[in-house]
């Protein structure tokens, strides 16, 4: 059996805890990179079978994914609070790529391109998905944002 063994002394015996404690686990894992490197969900996919869906809204990243023997769904976008998709301006930087605002772009040199946005909520509802054993939000310090709007108390 493979162990995972996390970037952080604790989270490689906190991801084996979830992952020996829970079957036919559903992840979701939003900033997925190229789907392997410092993936929070592989583990869960190759050696204990879990389902899931890749969130990825660099094009560049997104592609290199793509390319990876996943078996995981995966959508290129980013995750919002607005309850209705959006365009917004995206800066690709390989692992730290992240959403801007009209004014940031102005003052960060970069290569800047435009990514659909929707709310994590409606993302899982287009995707079938009714239930998450793993969320793995890295989004570059928008996750509070995110779940704030998030339908906790609902049945998606």
């Amino acid at each position: 059996m493979a162990e995972f063994t996390g970037r952080e002394p604790t989270e490689g015996w906190l991801t084996q805890e979830i992952a020996l404690s829970q079957a036919d686990g559903v992840f979701v894992e939003a900033g997925a990179y190229n789907g392997e490197e410092l993936s929070n969900s592989l583990f869960f996919e190759k050696e204990r079978g879990w389902s899931g869906l890749l969130i990825e809204p660099d094009p560049w990243n997104y592609y290199a994914l793509r390319k990876r023997n996943r078996n995981a769904r995966s959508i290129q976008c980013c995750l919002s609070k607005e309850l209705l998709g959006q365009t917004i301006d995206f800066k690709q930087s390989d692992t730290m790529g992240r959403v801007v605002t009209p004014e940031e772009k102005k003052s960060l040199p970069g290569i800047y391109t435009k990514v659909k946005c929707f709310p994590l909520g409606l993302v899982l509802i287009a995707a079938g998905i009714r239930r998450v054993d793993l969320l793995s939000l890295d989004i570059e310090g928008r996750e509070l944002e995110v779940l704030s709007h998030f339908p906790f108390d609902e049945n998606l």
